[in-house]
């Protein structure tokens, strides 16, 4: 389809002879002797196309080449040419009222406009006309549009007004609005400087030797063309698609490793549960085990009903014998000579008990004196086993109280052993004060590795690693209304989706902890947490926050490109909302020095600036909690640290156990 825009109709109405309308159609051909009014045809052209200052410097160039003295005066009063007295002669000497315009038709015949000039001189005696009145008028205008009922041009009112009902307008000022308006895209659509250069040459039939000379003047720019902004752009496509080659390798890398994470944590999930069934089928195993029991129970003590009865009866008879005993005592001691002969009776028990253990002790005091020196040197053998550094001279010390406590023997046993012990005790001190750091360190261990013990527990669990009071107390008083539970810390309904941002999330999200809850359940919420004292609270006192789900969603939020906001994705309305209004001005840099050029920015370890401040909240220190990788990660990371603490007191406890031992 053609997008030619054609002139279609050519208005002159007392332009120099011309007292018409002609129209445009197909090849026109404008044929006459010279002189016969060709290129005043022309230069009509000029005048509405380039505006009558341009268009002065090309009058009459159709018909000599060049610029003559033809002037916009001689066309509209009509110079004859001739002189009186040295004073040109015109054919309208009183003054005229001219109108030229050029009619343009689009494809189609569906859009017609018409622009052109109404020229108002008062008379001969003025070389510049009184109006000069630019205009432009949709539709097509004929001949006797521009003429009144007696059949004389228009005043300036009357063609106003009739311009104004043809959707049109007229230009008062400058001629400048008029050309610019017409050469828009959604009117003429020309660029005004070719045409000002070009329009002129055409009408003058005059030709160039060579068509480069003819491109290089009036077609391409003057200036010599500036290839730094091709030669750049083409670097950056070489930049942009090599970087794009490594993000989509690191896209490919980041979807196996996506894929495997998921792959290990429904694992995991899976392992939970089947760990969850096993322990409620040995409670249903436990259960039942008992219940089998209990039946058992009960029969035996059917069946054995007649022994217990005779059990009982014996444990009467029993007791009644101990009281008969007691009676027949107290009778037998109130004889002569009786509490004398109990006495004899009872001390022969104790003599014959003492003799008893003597003979089955069956050493003599000379074995007991090897056997302490044997003893003694085996803990002398076990305290230069231990892996510690010890002083020597205790040691030196012990060993000459071993040799001198077996030479002197029993005579010199009381002094031997005394100074035995005294010796022992001090190699005792120095072997403990050798093993204090070790055992300091295991102590240490063993207190790090019970705490992350029950933070992985609690972690596996899909709870936090530390008490959530706050929380616990509001699901505890809250309706449940499905699976989900009523309130939720606001780091459960985000997850970060750009990991190297993590730690300036951990860090700058300081409301991570606050709790959602639904608008209908927020007055509950809010008593449940009143109630709670500093007592139930303790040290968790300040970690935990209540959110208003009504305030929330009515805070001044924006989310800025490029800004912290879109690093945290969510699909829970109230989350977004905060979010926004907590980071969706907060910009990410990489570099130290691009802080400045925001009023809220963060690098990636959580170093920031707000307005003149710049801060650092917190060191990130490893702990994620934002969304369910962030507990995973942290129940990753701990399991691994609590591996290695369950090897480093591995590797202590045998020392441990020796140097027991010994102080045993």
């Amino acid at each position: 389809m053609s997008r030619q825009i054609r002139l279609t109709k050519i208005h002159a109405i007392n332009w120099y002879g011309y007292r018409d309308s002609l129209p445009v159609a197909g090849n026109l051909l404008l044929a006459g002797i010279s002189g016969s009014g060709k290129s005043v045809l022309m230069d009509l052209m000029l005048a509405v196309l380039l505006g009558t200052e341009k268009a002065r410097y090309g009058f009459n160039r159709a018909a000599t080449g060049q610029a003559s003295g033809r002037t916009l005066k001689g066309y509209c009063l009509g110079d004859t040419k001739e002189e009186d007295a040295g004073t040109p002669q015109y054919m309208r000497p009183n003054g005229a009222v001219t109108f030229i315009a050029l009619e343009f038709t689009w494809p189609g015949g569906k859009t017609v406009e018409t622009w052109g000039l109404r020229i108002e001189f008062a008379g001969a005696a003025e070389n510049s006309p009184r109006h000069l009145t630019p205009f432009f008028c949709a539709g097509s205008l004929g001949r006797a549009d521009f003429l009144d009922a007696d059949r004389r041009p228009l005043s300036l009112a009357a063609f106003q007004s009739l311009v104004e009902a043809r959707a049109g307008r007229t230009y008062e000022k400058h001629q400048d609005d008029y050309r610019r308006d017409m050469a828009f895209p959604s009117h003429l659509n020309f660029d005004r400087a070719v045409m000002d250069r070009l329009l002129p040459m055409a009408m003058s039939f005059t030709f160039r030797s060579r068509f480069n000379d003819f491109c290089r003047e009036h077609i391409l720019p003057s200036e010599s063309i500036d290839v730094s902004d091709v030669t750049s752009s083409y670097r950056a496509y070489r930049q942009y698609e090599a970087e794009l080659m490594r993000l989509r390798d690191q896209l490919q890398r980041l979807e196996t490793i996506c894929t495997l994470f998921n792959n290990h944590r429904e694992a995991l999930q899976e392992k939970a549960v089947t760990q969850y069934l096993e322990q409620e089928f040995r409670v249903q195993h436990a259960a039942a085990v008992r219940a089998e029991k209990s039946t058992a129970l009960e029969r035996l003590r059917l069946e054995n009903a007649a022994e217990r009865e005779e059990l009982e009866r014996l444990a009467k008879f029993i007791q009644e014998s101990d009281e008969r005993e007691k009676e027949l005592r107290m009778l037998f001691g109130k004889k002569q000579g009786g509490d004398i002969y109990l006495r004899i009776q009872d001390e022969n028990k104790t003599l014959v008990r003492q003799i008893s253990d003597l003979k089955a002790r069956g050493q003599t005091a000379e074995q007991a004196l090897a056997a302490r020196v044997r003893s003694a040197q085996a803990w002398l053998e076990d305290v230069r086993k231990l892996d510690l550094t010890l002083s020597r001279d205790p040691l030196t010390t012990l060993e000459k109280a071993i040799r001198a406590l077996e030479k002197g023997g029993v005579a010199k046993a009381e002094d031997g052993i005394a100074d035995l012990a005294a010796a022992a005790a001090e190699v005792e001190t120095d072997a403990g004060r050798a093993a204090a750091p070790m055992m300091k360190g295991l102590a240490d261990i063993r207190r790090q590795r019970g705490q992350l013990k029950d933070e992985i527990a609690r972690l596996r669990s899909g709870r936090l690693p530390f008490p959530t009071t706050v929380l616990d107390a509001i699901n505890h008083a809250l309706p449940w209304r499905g699976s989900q539970p009523p309130a939720r810390h606001l780091r459960e309904l985000c997850e970060v989706t750009d990991e190297a941002w993590r730690p300036a999330l951990e860090v700058a999200f300081t409301r991570k902890f606050a709790i959602v809850v639904e608008e209908e359940d927020f007055d509950e919420a809010e008593r449940v947490f009143h109630s709670l004292t500093a007592a139930d609270l303790a040290e968790n006192a300040g970690r935990e926050s209540l959110l208003n789900p009504a305030k929330a969603l009515k805070l001044p939020c924006q989310r800025k490109p490029g800004s912290l906001a879109e690093k945290l994705s969510t699909q829970h309305p109230v989350a977004t909302a905060v979010i926004a209004h907590l980071f969706g001005d907060v910009m990410c840099v990489e570099q130290r020095e691009q802080l400045r050029d925001h009023a809220q920015a963060i690098l990636p370890d959580g170093f920031m600036s707000r307005g003149a401040f710049v801060e650092r909240r917190r060191f990130y220190d490893g702990n994620p909690f934002l969304g369910a990788n962030g507990l995973q990660q942290q129940l990753a990371w701990k399991e691994k640290q609590e591996a290695v603490l369950a090897t480093d007191e591995a590797r202590e406890a045998p020392l441990e156990r020796a140097v027991r031992d010994v102080q045993e």
